[in-house]
């Protein structure tokens, strides 16, 4: 499963995270078709601190997955809460599969 049809100003929050250090980079897997955006990682909220961002190319299509990598900025502790939002033209932008931190 992968959260599908992201449009602009989507988002995904994310608490609880568990972590024995700050992460200092993140991977996510991405599946582009034709219009691509960006993913903006922002902390505690969705005009929050921003710690990261990647720049989505199509793929190929909506199941066709790269990896893309990006810097975290910032510390992330386990009080924060993630946000990833979305940005991009009209449209669907991309699907997202997973992440994983470094």
């Amino acid at each position: 499963q992968n959260a599908a049809y992201i449009e602009n100003e989507d988002q995904i929050v994310y608490d609880n995270l568990k972590f024995s250090d700050s992460p200092k980079s993140i991977d996510l897997k991405v599946a582009c078709k034709s219009i691509g955006g960006t993913i903006e990682i922002r902390k505690n909220g969705a005009k929050g601190e921003l710690i990261g961002q990647l720049e989505v190319s199509p793929t190929g299509g909506y199941q066709s997955w790269e990896t893309l990598s990006a810097e975290i900025r910032g510390e992330i502790t386990e009080k924060d809460k993630l946000y990833f939002v979305f940005k991009g033209e009209k449209g669907f932008l991309f699907n997202v599969y997973n992440f994983s931190f470094k």
